[in-house]
């Protein structure tokens, strides 16, 4: 059985649900499916407006959610609520997609279509990053759904469109959806009397999964101690690596851990003070975008020790995204007139949800450690002024799932507390 070294999965879901439950004979959303096929589309690479409207976008939405979870280990990808929120942005007219736009990045939604379909490219360049979208139809005629909605995510999202009774027999399908699409990881995402009432759901879902470029010795995976924010002492299994990226920011140390073919990077920061919140809060977002486009040097070395660990998180994420200015969507006055209508209600936004998984140790398959061993590493011993850092993951910290080809997030997480 193929052993992961990293393993980290995500589904995003954008509920819409109607005021009032509704049924009436308007015309099948199966019959619309049937003429709906990807059209050929311009992308666009992405620019520092695209880079700058992302890290503002994962900043403040990581900063929303660690207010409201203060107490867990918290687990992101703000590429995949990104993508999931573009789908649905795509059917808001008038003031709700202006502050959908604002809190995606302040990018209009035609130029966001076009930089998101170039941003997938990039993160699939390698096997590490898939990336799926699908939306689900209640096919009882309760929505008339226009057809260029569907067109438009079709073309820059590749998404998937089915129609179904949204009965306990959808929720398992749904379910199904992810379970296959996450490789095992989350099996769960809806259930019954969530999709009572609902018209639409939209789901993205982001796996990820590498090999260490320089793995982690088994030899020296050692019994060690997680020291909580209140205090307590937690035993884990700690491993240990020499690496070449230092960061130090204002009020954070911090390396970078790179993956196979080194596209992408595990990021570490931990916080001088040891309040991992407070240093969140005081993040800005320049600062941020510096320390992640920090890249490897030959005449530095970072004595590295970190737990391994595991887990999963599920967020609700309105609060964060009301607190960014997107609250239109989710009242009952919202304008998704371009996704579609019904004559009984108005469709609005009932939440915004994601699951997350993550898997870390020092493990990997067969062709990660041939990966790993073909990897070409600088010599120490040719470099004279070595500068020597050494940065222990044994309080809580912040990470992130590097692109480095961009510097941008597809993961990002904060540990707080290792026990069972």
């Amino acid at each position: 059985m193929k052993k992961i070294l990293t393993s980290v999965l995500s589904i995003a879901l954008v509920l819409a649900l109607l005021l009032l439950t509704v049924s009436c004979g308007s015309a099948s959303a199966g019959n619309l499916m049937d003429e709906i096929t990807p059209e050929k589309v311009d992308g666009k690479d992405g620019d520092d407006k695209f880079k700058t409207a992302q890290i503002d976008f994962a900043l403040e939405l990581f900063e929303g959610v660690a207010k409201d979870g203060r107490d867990d280990n918290i687990l992101l990808s703000p590429v995949s609520a990104m993508y999931a929120l573009a789908m649905l942005a795509n059917g808001a007219e008038g003031e709700t997609l202006s502050q959908m736009e604002e809190a995606l990045g302040g990018i209009s939604i035609g130029e966001l279509n076009e930089y998101l379909y170039s941003y997938a490219e990039t993160l699939s360049k390698t096997d590490f990053t898939e990336l799926y979208n699908s939306i689900w139809l209640r096919s009882d005629g309760s929505l008339s759904v226009n057809k260029d909605f569907l067109q438009k995510n079709s073309n820059y999202y590749g998404a998937d469109v089915f129609s179904e009774a949204f009965d306990a027999s959808t929720a398992k399908k749904v379910n199904a959806w992810a379970d296959e699409k996450t490789r095992g990881m989350i099996k769960e995402v809806v259930n019954e009397d969530m999709l009572k009432e609902a018209v639409l759901l939209l789901a993205n879902a982001t796996v990820f999964e590498a090999d260490w470029q320089n793995p982690f010795n088994p030899d020296l995976v050692k019994d060690g101690y997680f020291t909580t924010e209140d205090g307590e002492k937690q035993k884990v299994s700690m491993m240990s690596s020499t690496e070449s990226t230092y960061l130090e920011g204002e009020n954070a140390v911090g390396f970078k851990k790179y993956y196979s073919g080194g596209k992408y990077s595990f990021t570490a920061l931990l916080p001088n003070d040891g309040d991992v919140y407070a240093y969140l809060e005081s993040l800005e977002a320049q600062e941020l975008s510096s320390l992640l486009s920090q890249n490897s040097r030959d005449d530095v070395r970072v004595s590295v020790t970190m737990p391994k660990f595991k887990g999963e998180y599920e967020a609700y994420l309105n609060s964060a995204l009301k607190s960014m200015g997107m609250e239109r969507a989710f009242e009952g006055n919202a304008e998704f007139f371009g996704l579609g209508s019904s004559p009984k209600g108005n469709i609005y936004v009932d939440f915004v949800k994601q699951n997350t998984f993550i898997e870390l140790d020092e493990k990997g398959t067969k062709a990660a450690a041939v990966t790993v061993i073909g990897t070409n590493t600088t010599s120490a011993t040719t470099i004279t002024n070595i500068k020597r850092y050494e940065v222990k993951l044994d309080r809580p910290f912040v990470y992130f799932i590097v692109e480095e080809e961009t510097n941008l997030p597809v993961f990002m997480g904060i540990v707080t507390d290792l026990g069972e």
